[in-house]
């Protein structure tokens, strides 16, 4: 959910709606004269990314008034005016900096580049580390601030980064901090630009050209035909 602020009197929900168009499906929107305010929900999340990155360098006028979009608190719009003024929902969960995101059908790559700009909407992102469990692909997201992450959660749960797949489900961690060695593609450290930029190396197999573990009395010959 895109909210827009800075919304004159004479802009109607149509006038919302052709600006959010061009970059996705649009569901609902609503007008809060009252507050000169908006809201407007897209049926992908990459679509409401697509529009506050493109606005991040390019103002959004609507009948010639520059207004202000940013992503909502609300995950989805459910009752008009009144969704737009309810709080998030509790899930009984003790509320962590760090979240644990589950990624279904991933059917794209899915990097810290992606998540990246998925979850840096919502406040400071310090490290993100990525990888594939029994559940499937999922990936923990660390922030400076707890309330970031809440809002994160209570935004991001359950929305599609991309048309009908890499749904997002959203858990809170219970780890402290998370430990990342190397910034790649799958792990990244924001607060450490200088660690490197491939993984530690692990030992592979045997014969997948791996360092051979040395074995007292082994032949020179022998050490070359493991390899």
């Amino acid at each position: 959910v895109i909210h827009f602020r800075n919304v004159s009197q004479e802009i109607s929900q149509s006038d919302i709606t052709e600006a959010c168009q061009p970059f996705g499906n649009v569901q609902q929107v609503v007008v809060l004269r009252s507050k000169n305010q908006a809201l407007a929900q897209f049926s992908e999340i990459g679509s409401a990314i697509k529009m506050l990155a493109y606005h991040a360098t390019t103002p959004c006028i609507i009948r010639g008034r520059a207004v202000i979009p940013q992503f909502s608190k609300n995950q989805e719009l459910t009752g008009g005016a009144s969704a737009a003024a309810g709080g998030n929902s509790s899930s009984g969960e003790t509320p962590n900096r760090i979240l644990l995101v589950t990624i279904q059908n991933p059917l794209y790559p899915i990097t810290v580049d992606v998540l990246n700009q998925v979850f840096s909407p919502y406040g400071s992102l310090e490290k993100i580390v990525i990888f594939n469990k029994a559940a499937g692909l999922q990936a923990l997201v660390q922030y400076a601030v707890l309330d970031e992450a809440v809002q994160a959660k209570a935004t991001l749960h359950g929305q599609n980064i991309y048309a009908g797949s890499c749904t997002l489900h959203i858990q809170y961690s219970n780890l402290n901090d998370l430990t990342v060695k190397a910034n790649t593609d799958k792990t990244r450290d924001f607060r450490n630009p200088n660690l490197p930029t491939e993984a530690p190396p692990r030992e592979r197999p045997v014969g997948l050209g791996s360092v051979i573990p040395t074995i007292p009395g082994m032949s020179p010959h022998m050490m070359q035909q493991l390899l």
